[in-house]
């Protein structure tokens, strides 16, 4: 250890988010971000475009810019590097230094197409970085909490459970080839399970039924539960194929795909540990490149009027 005060001359992270919440991925990803660069020792710091109060989880390090600490980086010669999200268009803080992590396919739950050649693109999955442009890096997160996802003790398993929330209840589309009494999964409603709960359907049940590419699918392998995607319009590949593969799940409810996935259940969970070891090491490059970004960008400070006081 060279000291224990931190390295003032490292540039600070300013990561744009919405409110936390557990029922969106992308938005952990990037409060996760946050928490996870303090943990390397990074500055990180989250704001609400638009000056809005922010909702955050207690247990993240997840502490709010506000304009005194924007003051003092400014007089500090520091570059900040603003980290924007896929969804906000543009760059509305005016930042010289811009990450934009790409959660989903550019464009298609809002924000731009396609960014400006100076910002540096980096994508949740190979696929989405590959979106946007041949070189981008990937910084892939597992996102599924083992503490409440995991196959627990050994029980005897029966019946089915299956989700069908934006197939159903978005696109107007009736589930099908589910087997009688599968239990429905929701989330999104005030009646939904809560995670607890949905972990103990997961260990109870032979087979999770799945009309979209969610992060329930990840959840039931590691509860020990193979997955059958029941293909459809909307659900014709994941965003996360490359990264998570096929082991433990059926691409259709034929008895030789549910056999397979059944046979590589524990595959996949072995594979999930993979990637939680190789995030730190996608964070550490992502880190590496950033800060040589703005090593290289004239510092100067970012629009402070929409960073609540």
């Amino acid at each position: 250890m060279k000291s224990i005060y931190p390295d003032l001359t490292r540039h600070p992270y300013y990561i744009v988010t919405p409110n936390y919440t557990s029922q969106s991925g992308g938005v952990k990803a990037l409060h996760l971000l946050c928490h996870w660069l303090n943990r390397t020792g990074e500055r990180a710091y989250i704001l609400a475009y638009g000056g809005s109060d922010m909702v955050v989880n207690p247990d993240f390090l997840t502490p709010l810019l506000r304009p005194e600490i924007v003051d003092a980086h400014g007089a500090d010669g520091l570059t900040p590097i603003v980290v924007y999200p896929e969804v906000v268009v543009g760059n509305p803080l005016q930042a010289q230094c811009v990450a934009r992590y790409v959660l989903n396919y550019p464009g298609l739950l809002g924000g731009d197409k396609v960014y400006a050649p100076e910002e540096l693109a980096f994508g949740f999955t190979k696929k989405l970085a590959e979106a946007c442009g041949p070189d981008a890096p990937v910084l892939h997160m597992p996102l599924v909490d083992r503490s409440i996802f995991n196959p627990g003790r050994p029980r005897l398993r029966k019946g089915a459970a299956f989700y069908a929330y934006k197939y159903r209840d978005l696109h107007g589309q009736q589930v099908f080839g589910l087997p009688d009494g599968a239990i429905e999964i929701t989330k999104c409603r005030p009646d939904s399970q809560t995670p607890a709960v949905i972990a103990d359907i997961l260990r109870s049940v032979e087979v999770f039924y799945s009309f979209e590419d969610t992060q329930l699918n990840i959840e039931a392998l590691l509860c020990g539960c193979p997955v059958v995607l029941m293909r459809n319009s909307y659900l014709k590949t994941s965003l996360g194929e490359h990264e998570y593969g096929l082991d433990g799940i059926a691409l259709g409810d034929s008895p030789q795909e549910l056999e397979r996935a059944r046979d590589t259940v524990v595959a996949a969970q072995f594979n999930y540990q993979n990637l939680l070891d190789n995030f730190e090491i996608q964070l550490a490059e992502l880190v590496k490149l950033t800060q040589a970004k703005a090593a290289q960008t004239p510092a100067a400070r970012v629009n402070a009027s929409i960073i609540a006081a």
